[in-house]
């Protein structure tokens, strides 16, 4: 009787996961990429986000939002530009490019 009954709940447990589909965030841009960690001088910045207007520059670096002029994991925010963030690491400019593997100096 036991054997029935746990057969019978891995059986439905198996057929609702393999119905179960993956929803979407609904609160998540439809084509979102997740930020790329760069890394310079053993620190790491990943970029997640730029908000760019004529009256407000804003990045959010390290889940930090942060304005030029502001400090966020040791580095300064040079530049928010449409496209990457120009900062300055211990002397050095970093350029970190929204959604990309690519750090520069």
């Amino acid at each position: 009787m036991f054997e029935i009954a746990g057969s019978a709940i891995i059986w439905i447990a198996l057929v609702a996961s393999a119905s179960a589909e993956v929803l979407h965030d609904p609160m998540r841009p439809y084509k979102h990429k997740t930020p790329v960690e760069q890394s310079f001088g053993g620190k790491g910045f990943a970029l997640s986000a730029i908000v760019y207007s004529a009256e407000r520059r804003v990045a959010v670096v390290n889940g930090q939002p942060v304005s030029e002029n502001e400090r966020v994991g040791g580095a300064l925010v040079r530049q928010i530009n449409r496209g990457h963030v120009v900062l300055e690491v211990d002397g050095e400019i970093l350029k970190l490019e929204l959604h990309s593997a690519k750090g520069t100096k």
